[in-house]
């Protein structure tokens, strides 16, 4: 384990873990929340296989995921809840990060014949070669001691062309229109809208790193997508040097890091009311938007009865 690694297993795990039980209301409350997620686990069997295709077409934007072994159901509860109010069968690529149990990844691929799987060893050999470590020790250091450093190296120096990445902890619920046009024919950067402003870092201190004029202000990661020329990594490492060395490490750091990629681009924002993070009632019972991100207390109404909804479309 990686410095990092231990301070999160030692610190920020557990004190995640009690301000999760204050939030989801006690221990009866989230006893139940636990008991939806063991339930959806076993369910899992129960989901019918979606065969993708493996050819790769140039025009359309490839699909990600990054999962492992607390995650990997949820993964396949999100990429199916898609591809059942979407007609996108093209490449979708698994990036283990570094936990996945062959069986775990055995039952991801009987469920998606097709998907493409990369090791998290793989993909830092990759890593290695596209930014050698002498000329980008920051990115390195976060990759190392910062797990959600991943969605941005693993993903963006995975695939060339447009790609679209997918927190596992989401559910469709209805056509997602516009990001299906999206997928097919991506001619911007793409992303999800954020409940609140969630960089870590003031608007005004990032704008004075980067030296633009505008970033998104309330991006959301859970859903962006990007094509591989618009990152300048040389400018990704000096970014972000400057935030770990004028502020500090923060939990967003790696959200805020693909807003300042996107900067003043024309990105197309997802609708916040069709896409919806952090749903709450009545609309967290009731379903009606086209995804809910399920973050912070939103989670006991996905563990306890929103995956159902996948069998019942």
């Amino acid at each position: 384990m990686t410095a990092g690694e231990i301070i999160y297993q030692l610190w920020y795990r557990p004190l995640g873990s009690i301000r999760a039980l204050c939030a989801e209301g006690g221990p009866w409350e989230q006893w139940k929340t636990t008991r939806g997620r063991s339930a959806m686990i076993q369910s899992i069997t129960k989901l019918k296989p979606i065969e993708l295709n493996q050819s790769d077409d140039p025009n359309n934007a490839s699909l990600h995921f990054l999962s492992g072994h607390s995650y990997w159901f949820q993964t396949a509860f999100c990429l199916h809840s898609f591809l059942q109010h979407s007609p996108f069968r093209g490449k979708v690529f698994l990036h283990d990060d570094g936990t996945m149990m062959q069986n775990q990844l055995a039952t991801l691929r009987r469920l998606f014949p097709g998907i493409e799987y990369i090791s998290a060893v793989d993909n830092h050999d990759r890593i290695l070669s596209k930014l050698p470590e002498s000329k980008f020790p920051h990115l390195h250091e976060r990759l190392s001691n910062f797990p959600l450093m991943k969605k941005i190296l693993f993903i963006h120096t995975c695939h060339p062309g447009w790609n679209l990445f997918f927190d596992s902890d989401q559910l469709f619920f209805n056509e997602p229109t516009e990001l299906n046009q999206w997928i097919q024919k991506p001619d911007r950067p793409i992303h999800a809208i954020d409940s609140d402003y969630a960089y870590g870092y003031t608007y005004s201190e990032l704008l004075r790193i980067i030296r633009k004029n505008h970033i998104p202000e309330q991006l959301n990661t859970g859903i962006h997508g990007l094509h591989h020329k618009e990152i300048d990594w040389e400018g990704l490492e000096s970014w972000c040097s400057k935030l770990m060395t004028q502020f500090g490490a923060h939990y967003f750091m790696e959200q805020a890091m693909i807003a300042m990629i996107i900067g003043d681009q024309d990105a197309l924002a997802l609708s916040a009311t069709d896409y919806i993070v952090h749903p709450q009632l009545p609309e967290a019972e009731g379903c009606s938007a086209v995804l809910h991100h399920y973050v912070a207390d939103s989670k006991k109404w996905y563990f306890r009865e929103n995956w159902k909804r996948v069998f019942s479309t």
